[in-house]
């Protein structure tokens, strides 16, 4: 007998005696079709070894065994245990109920064993207290997974799916987003990506392949490019074919279809010179951002906000700036790291967008100085967090050409787009000579230094799968007696490796000050997950929990 309706459901319930208890935050299924659906979505054959979390009564389970070689199901209500052994789940024989907090768990090792070490399929009606938890919990856990097809509230589903610049965007969206598989150009890219909705209705859909993502995408690309053929925007903050066209090549960059990228890029590059764009002067580089729309022409497309649309603090400039009063810039002000900055020249211009001294000029005493503080975001006052905000930027499509071509052996194309960038930004630059992947890596530091806290970093580490680098770890010839106790407090330890990647960001190298930024393990200020080459060398180094 299936549990997925009101009756049976409710009959178990009242024959067992059985209370929700609040802190486990209990939710059970009634409806036979979600029920199926859900199972339908993960894909679950006689081939696949399923993971449930919370079974509840079992109503999934029963339906997951019909459908799997193997399922365990783990709950931690032991009040459940018997409904699920002795009742809903005894006809059959392959399943294993757990009783056990699935945060506990060693999921890795239950994988190992109950499917030497193949990918899992996991599939759930979560908990809605602990959902970010459990899905944390199983990205980090080592297990390889097949796929998660999980049951959430509506507002966390969104959560998962949005990107940089909206109210949504937090750990949880960069998280999915990290351990995502990316696209792979010449590969298989039938893995799940996101639902790719083309109607206003919100019923549940299936998740697309990232394959069909990125089709859809090119196809509304395309599509905004015959409609825009014969627009003509009256401000930045409406769309345009440069626009598009820089949407355009900032998809096929991702998905490493580099000749192509380079095309869209260039097209973007002529279309918005079309309409007045250019690249700020070297005069302009100090106050081009908060008014970048009208006093540099770079924006290609831009939320443009008006001096009376005070917005206090929910603007990009309420915690990107270094001017505007609030607690986030007094205390927090955001800083380049010490080896990012040493990356430019000394003639490059863009060393004026960050201070080194530790000694720049602040609103009031109440401010925080840091050593290497922005200096590239100002809002327009001390009293509001006005300004405008480029979603795309000339420059960008610039770097985008440059690195397209370099990646596609186009090196001269390649110099071509880099240095007319460049001619703006450092009086002096030479050509460094470099060709093929150190041609690549030359645009990418440029990159990397001109697009500073717009948005791209992330992005550009996940398409290229390259690693974080904080540095060296803790040194014998500091830590001889590898004293490694020192990283796990909250103040300066006695004893500091300035090299070291947990002891300064931004590098002054003294013991003392505010400008050492010493954090220890596990500090709220980490906010990437840390690598496992260095947490084997400093096993204090965790990721944010």
């Amino acid at each position: 007998m299936h549990l997925g309706n009101p009756t049976n459901t409710i009959a178990v319930l009242n024959r067992y005696g059985f209370n929700f208890q609040k802190k486990f935050g209990q939710n059970f299924l009634i409806d036979e079709n979600v029920v199926e659906k859900i199972v339908r979505e993960a894909g679950v054959t006689k081939d696949d070894f399923v993971l449930e979390v919370g079974p509840g009564i079992g109503t999934m389970t029963q339906i997951l065994c019909e459908n799997a070689r193997e399922v365990v199901a783990v709950e931690i209500d032991k009040k459940l245990i018997p409904i699920l052994t002795e009742d809903t789940l005894s006809w059959y024989d392959n399943v294993t109920v757990i009783n056990e907090d699935i945060l506990k768990l060693n999921i890795k090792e239950l994988a190992d064993k109950k499917n030497g070490g193949k990918p899992i399929k996991v599939v759930a009606n979560l908990p809605y207290y602990i959902t970010t938890p459990i899905i944390m919990g199983l990205f980090e856990s080592g297990v390889p997974l097949d796929s998660i097809t999980i049951m959430v509230q509506k507002e966390v589903a969104d959560r998962m799916q949005v990107g940089p610049g909206t109210k949504d965007y937090g750990a949880l969206s960069l998280a999915v987003q990290y351990y995502a598989k990316p696209y792979r150009n010449g590969q298989d890219n039938s893995q799940p990506g996101v639902p790719y909705r083309t109607s206003p209705e919100i019923e549940p859909m299936a998740r697309n392949t990232v394959e069909e993502v990125y089709t859809k995408i090119h196809g509304d690309l395309d599509e905004a490019l015959n409609l825009l053929a014969d627009y003509e925007p009256n401000d930045k903050n409406h769309y345009s074919l440069a626009s598009v066209y820089g949407l355009k090549a900032r998809a096929l960059l991702t998905q490493q279809k580099y000749a192509d990228a380079a095309t869209a890029a260039v097209n973007s590059i002529n279309e918005a010179e079309k309409d007045g764009c250019k690249i700020m002067s070297q005069s302009e580089l100090m106050n081009g951002f908060a008014n970048i729309t009208s006093a540099t022409k770079e924006a290609m497309y831009a939320a443009m906000t008006q001096n009376d649309q005070t917005v206090y603090f929910y603007s990009f400039y309420a915690y990107m700036s270094w001017n505007f009063n609030s607690s986030s810039i007094r205390t927090g002000i955001k800083c380049i790291s010490q080896s990012t900055y040493d990356l430019m020249s000394p003639t490059d211009l863009r060393r004026q967008w960050w201070d080194p001294t530790g000694k720049a000029e602040v609103p009031a005493t109440s401010y925080n100085q840091r050593v290497y503080q922005n200096r590239k975001f100002t809002a327009r006052s001390t009293a509001d967090a006005v300004g405008d905000f480029a979603f795309m930027r000339i420059s960008e499509m610039y770097l985008t050409a440059a690195e397209a071509f370099a990646r596609s052996n186009q090196d001269a194309k390649a110099k071509e787009y880099l240095q007319a960038l460049l001619k703006e930004r450092d009086p002096e630059y030479k050509d460094l000579g470099n060709t093929g992947a150190k041609l690549a890596d030359e645009i990418m530091t440029h990159r990397r230094i001109e697009l500073w806290g717009e948005g791209f970093r992330w992005f550009d580490l996940k398409r290229l799968n390259m690693d974080l680098d904080r540095g060296p770890a803790p040194r014998p010839e500091v830590f001889p007696n590898g004293l490694i106790e020192y990283w796990n407090k909250d103040a300066m330890p006695k004893v500091v490796d300035p090299e070291a990647s947990n002891y300064n960001m931004y590098g002054d190298g003294t013991v003392t000050g505010n400008g050492n930024r010493y954090r220890p393990a596990g500090h709220r200020d980490w906010q990437w997950a840390i690598p496992d080459k260095e947490t084997q060398l400093n096993p204090l180094c965790e990721p944010n929990p």
